[in-house]
């Protein structure tokens, strides 16, 4: 879309410049600043069609490249457990560790297994990241997960996310989180929770869920007191 908006645009300036030449040179225009200011007009209108057309050749074949590069991108939901694709997240989720929990392949597909959603962004049909939330009716036994049971009845709690390392900062932390936020509020769920850390410090993941308008309800330690996490809620419908 971006690429046919600039083409159209580049375009219209150069047939535009192209059209200002041709009154110039054979339509009924006076130039009141005599011959040099002719010369000097036409001069001008030529290098104006001529860089608004080789922009619109440049614009046309860089963001053709880039989007060739980037791939037809979709994101869908994994129910079945038993799926090839646990694999690769399995994968995708080791080598993200230990900004996610590792774990094994079995606890992979129990993950993927519980009730909520797994949600996976393809690039060219290749797994490009992946989300895994669930609901409070979900069995399992993540501290930061059982926190927010203990106090809410209804939500939507992310437990992992994770993308693969050549198509970070291309915004598909948000496409997966902004698709999870669709999908609850479809179901009726009123919140959205998760956790970042604070020991040790994650500032990329505490100005992230800022962004997106989350707010911290709570601090814990985990795993022995070795993390301390905070604890984070948005309600559907702040955007």
């Amino acid at each position: 879309m971006a690429r046919t908006i600039y083409l159209v645009i580049s375009l219209v300036l150069g047939a535009f410049g192209g059209y200002v030449l041709l009154m110039l040179l054979f339509g009924d225009v006076s130039i009141p600043v005599g011959a040099a200011g002719g010369i000097a007009a036409i001069f001008v209108a030529s290098v104006a069609a001529l860089a608004n057309a080789l922009a619109a050749i440049v614009v046309f074949f860089v963001l053709g490249a880039r989007a060739k590069r980037r791939g037809r991108e979709r994101v869908v939901e994994l129910e079945d457990a038993d799926s090839p694709d646990v694999a690769a997240l399995h994968e995708l989720n080791q080598a993200n560790a230990p900004a996610v929990g590792s774990v094994d392949l079995d606890r992979m597909r129990r993950l993927v297994g519980m009730p909520g959603w797994c949600l996976l962004v393809l690039i060219d049909d290749q797994v490009a990241g992946y989300l895994v939330a669930m609901t409070p009716d979900a069995d399992y036994d993540s501290p930061n997960f059982t926190w927010f049971k203990e106090r809410y009845d209804d939500f939507a709690y992310i437990d992992r996310v994770a993308i693969a390392a050549p198509h970070r900062r291309r915004g598909l932390g948000t496409r997966l989180y902004r698709e999870i936020e669709q999908r609850a509020a479809v179901r009726g769920i009123p919140r959205i929770a998760c956790e970042y850390n604070l020991r040790p410090p994650n500032p990329v993941s505490a100005a992230f869920h800022r962004r997106r308008g989350f707010e911290e309800v709570g601090i814990q330690d985990t795993e022995q007191g070795t993390k301390t996490v905070s604890l984070q809620l948005k309600s559907l419908g702040d955007g």
